[in-house]
């Protein structure tokens, strides 16, 4: 079972000197934050300085939300990629406020927030990389079972989840945990498929973010 689909924002100071998409291109020098070097973060990071052709590097290193929140609020870094699920708190702080989703559409949850192609010209073959993020990169959290498990255990367990999705008060429990209502629910052989088409397009893209690290990592 696959439950939920989150997307990714860019995250900047409240108060900070990076308001708005041509600030930023303004900018020189910028630190992006990252966390590992192939990590989600920095590859967030990384997909903005090539869309937005930004003078940046990536930092990496600023693992957890609050250390990547604090030096925001210092102004030891420009701005970070990351879901606003996690950054709520950095939010609610006004330790971190989202410039944009990572994606073409707005997100349901933060309908006030704007898409990257909302307030950037995107050139025709960015847009791949943009739909890689609301499409393969969402994040999202996966119930699996082991490699070899017998394969009418696993049709059993593929049938729990069915009946649990379709159960009022489970929903409303994995809402709770959440934080939001979740609005995807995936099972079966569905979540095999999207996990396959997710390693197939990432290969696809290997070869761009290897070269994007060798250019902007700091």
């Amino acid at each position: 079972m696959k439950v939920g689909a989150r997307y990714n924002y860019f995250m900047v100071s409240p108060d900070g000197p990076y308001q708005s998409v041509e600030a930023l291109q303004a900018g020189e020098d910028l630190k992006i934050c990252g966390g590992s070097p192939s990590g989600p973060v920095s590859l967030g990071g990384l997909t903005i300085i090539k869309l937005l052709d930004l003078d940046a590097k990536i930092v990496t290193g600023f693992i957890g939300e609050s250390n990547r929140a604090l030096a925001l609020k210092r102004g030891e870094i420009s701005g970070y990629v990351i879901g606003v699920e996690v950054a709520s708190v950095s939010i609610d702080s006004g330790l971190a406020e989202p410039m944009f989703v990572l994606a073409t559409e707005r997100d349901w949850l933060r309908p006030e927030v704007p898409a990257i192609t909302d307030l950037a010209s995107i050139v025709e073959e960015d847009l791949a990389l943009i739909e890689l993020w609301e499409t393969a990169l969402l994040s999202s959290d996966i119930i699996t079972a082991p490699p070899g498990i017998p394969e009418d255990r696993l049709e059993f367990l593929c049938s729990l989840a069915d009946t649990w999705i379709q159960d009022t008060e489970f929903r409303e429990d994995i809402n709770a945990a959440a934080g939001y209502q979740i609005q995807t629910y995936v099972t079966g052989d569905a979540v095999t498929e999207a996990m396959l088409v997710l390693a197939t397009t990432l290969d696809d893209f290997r070869a761009l973010f290897t070269d994007l690290t060798a250019k902007y990592r700091a």
